[in-house]
């Protein structure tokens, strides 16, 4: 599909009021707001009498006001007219559309929705807008139209005409999926996340972590075969970082909190500051460096942390490296710092901005991170940092991975995952509302979120998937072990003729 039309998604707020100016400028949050684009279904809720296009300061914008009792009765007719239909996409946007009629049911009928996708239009180019509000206009006619009677024959023709390329959406046996592309957020299905709550403990014999991942009020889980599981930290301490060496591993998060883990079973440090730290990375079990506010940075020896002075006050976001002389860490300022083994180099970005992750290996290094409200990705070259012009254009990135010859991939906050390969950047879906990292490893894995649950997601020949959630409690990031693997050889299993 063209940007224009991949789907994202919806962010559902509250509003009791009667949203009469929404649509103007510093107006209220509506019940609903379109970050990246507006879902299918959503359209469906507004006939095109409700739509309305205004100018605001030179730029084309479209909004839509409805009661909530009559967006429910829309959605639940367009269900049953759909239902009624035996072509599978047609049951599909029925499941989603009966979904919507049931959460939209759940509000006080005389509650105004409205929608106002001003955030669509603040990132689009001049020339894109026009079509996307015609777009969204002619999505209200068409659903409008439906709930009337015209036949899906006719409206999946029209459906094709307005999103080029919308079958692609269900290419993959996914309802779950798909009705995330049609409803958004608002989706109910958000409960069948369930089925994947991390509820079992480590073991004695859970000691070699895959991965891991850390969050609010010391959440830890740990990777073993394959499988997610709790491990007690011992702290009430936010946890922002990961990193561990076979049996060992360190986590680390607000007021100076590093918590080592050796096989298993948790013990605190003794560390020389109560910053806040946000990342550790480690070249064995006696070079580990922990990064945080405030210029902090604070190395392991094997015996003890110390601190280690820097020629910045700047928080930091990350530290990476292929050795202890060969060493960066970047964040809140538009450079980075790199010890060479006798002293700290600045290395200054091109733009301003921040950085949020790096990685490499001995001949490259790449780092991401923001520049305004768009996203930054570079790599260091003999001559400094260079912006990766290529990259398109993304709201600010979460993190990013190496994957397999030369595989980049980065993880904008929202919106799909980018893949870099052979040179040629393209879209890499992961069914998320929010990312908030994303690490390589022998596979690429991310987090992200949907509605009250934090999700594990992990790549497996070029498809995200959910391995893990976590509901009520916010995880903040990961670390992976191994390195990527080769592409999975696919072999012909017919016989020579």
């Amino acid at each position: 599909m063209s940007k224009k039309v991949e789907l994202q998604q919806v962010e559902n707020r509250s509003d009791v009021s009667r949203a009469a100016d929404v649509g103007a400028a510093g107006g209220r949050a509506p019940l609903a707001t379109a970050n990246q684009a507006v879902p299918l279904l959503w359209l469906s809720i507004f006939d095109y009498e409700d739509t309305e296009i205004r100018s605001v300061e030179g730029t084309e914008l479209f909004s839509a006001v409805v009661r909530a009792g009559v967006a429910a009765a829309r959605a639940e007719a367009l269900a049953e007219l759909l239902q009624a239909n035996n072509d599978l996409s047609a049951k599909t946007f029925a499941a989603a559309a009966g979904e919507m009629a049931r959460a939209l049911g759940r509000l006080p009928g005389e509650r105004h929705i409205s929608l106002f996708p001003l955030g669509i239009f603040q990132e689009m180019r001049v020339g894109e807008r026009r079509d996307y509000v015609k777009q969204l206009v002619d999505l209200a006619s068409l659903w409008q139209h439906c709930r009337e009677g015209l036949s899906w024959a006719e409206s999946s023709s029209l459906l094709q005409r307005i999103t080029p390329g919308v079958e692609a959406i269900f290419v993959e046996e996914d309802q779950a999926l798909a009705s995330y592309y049609l409803i958004g957020s608002l989706a109910t299905q958000l409960a069948g996340l369930d089925k994947y709550l991390v509820k079992e403990g480590a073991g004695e014999k859970d000691t070699h972590p895959q991965a891991l991942a850390v969050g609010d009020q010391g959440l830890v889980l740990g990777r073993y075969d394959g499988k997610w599981k709790l491990l007690s930290s011992g702290s009430e301490a936010n946890l922002l970082g990961a990193w561990a060496l076979e049996d060992t591993a360190y986590v680390v998060g607000w007021d100076g909190t590093i918590i080592r883990f050796r096989g298993g079973i948790p013990e605190a440090q003794e560390v020389p500051s109560r910053e806040h730290f946000a990342a550790v990375h480690g070249f064995g079990p006696k070079s580990i460096c922990v990064v945080g506010d405030n210029g902090t940075v604070v190395a392991f020896n094997g015996q003890q942390w110390q601190p280690w002075p820097v020629p910045s006050d700047a928080p930091f976001h990350c530290v990476w490296g292929t050795s202890a002389d060969n060493m960066y860490v970047a964040g809140r300022e538009s450079r980075v710092l790199r010890f060479d083994g006798y002293e700290w180099l600045s290395l200054p970005l091109p733009v301003d901005g921040y950085l949020i992750d790096m990685v490499g290996n001995e001949s490259v290094v790449f780092a991401a991170g923001a520049s305004g409200r768009e996203g930054l990705l570079c790599y260091l070259t003999s001559e400094g940092w260079s912006i990766d012009d290529g990259l398109p254009r993304t709201v600010a990135l979460r993190g990013l991975w190496m994957g397999w010859s030369g595989e980049i991939g980065v993880a904008p906050v929202s919106g799909n995952a980018l893949v870099n390969q052979e040179g040629r950047w393209s879209n890499d879906p992961i069914y998320a509302e929010e990312l908030i990292a994303v690490k390589g490893g022998a596979v690429p894995m991310a987090i992200g979120t949907r509605g009250e649950h934090s999700l594990i997601f992990s790549r497996n020949d070029g498809v995200w998937s959910v391995e893990a959630a976590v509901k009520g409690l916010r995880l903040n990031n990961l670390w992976v072990a191994g390195i990527a693997k080769p592409p999975r050889l696919e072999i012909s299993t017919a016989e020579n003729g």
